[in-house]
C-alpha cells in the first residue's frame, strides 16, 4: 500500500528548476518504501488524480517570486488563488491543473505543495549557490510534510 506520492516537477537542464529533482534524489535516502516518488517534469491533472487515489499527495517544485533558497509549504488549493509561481514549464498553469484534477475527482483540499525559491532558470546545469545551500532545508520540509501528524491524506 502507498502511504504517499511525491510528484516532482522540474527540468535538470534549466539550472534552479532542477532543485526538486535534486531533492528527490536525496529523499530516496530518508523515506520508507511506502512513499512513491514520481518525477513528472510537467505536472498534469492525471498525475494529481492518480496520486490522490493512492494516499497522501505532495507536489514539489522550484518557484519564482520568493527569495532564492526560501522554502514554502501550502495546501495545493491555495496555489489557485495565491502563492508563488512555479518556475517549471507546465502544459497548463498550476491553478488550471489543480482545478481540472479537482473536477476529475481528486481531493485537492488535502494535497500539499512544497517549493523552493530559485534564482537562475536559464539553460544550463547546476544549482545557484543559494539554492544549493538550501537543498537540505528543502528536503527537511518535504519530509516534515510527508510525516506530519494531523494531516489528511489526499484520498
Amino acid at each position: 500500500m502507498t502511504y504517499a506520492t511525491v510528484l516532482v516537477c522540474g527540468d535538470r537542464h534549466r539550472r534552479d528548476d532542477a532543485a526538486a529533482l535534486c531533492a528527490a534524489d536525496l529523499l530516496g535516502q530518508v523515506i520508507p518504501d511506502d512513499v512513491v516518488v514520481r518525477r513528472v517534469g510537467q505536472l498534469g491533472a492525471d498525475d494529481l488524480v492518480a496520486a490522490s487515489s493512492a494516499g497522501r499527495c505532495v507536489v514539489i517544485d522550484a518557484v519564482r517570486g520568493i527569495a532564492p533558497g526560501t522554502v514554502v509549504s501550502m495546501p495545493l488549493v491555495d496555489l489557485e488563488t495565491r502563492g508563488p509561481a512555479s518556475a517549471s514549464s507546465h502544459a497548463l498553469p498550476l491553478p488550471t491543473v489543480i482545478a481540472l484534477a479537482d473536477a476529475l475527482g481528486a481531493d485537492m483540499e488535502s494535497g500539499t505543495f512544497v517549493g523552493i525559491g530559485g534564482e537562475e532558470f536559464d539553460l544550463g546545469e547546476g544549482l545557484s549557490p543559494r539554492v544549493e545551500q538550501a537543498l537540505d532545508a528543502f528536503v527537511a520540509a518535504i519530509t516534515r510534510t510527508l510525516f506530519s501528524t494531523g494531516g489528511v491524506p489526499c484520498a
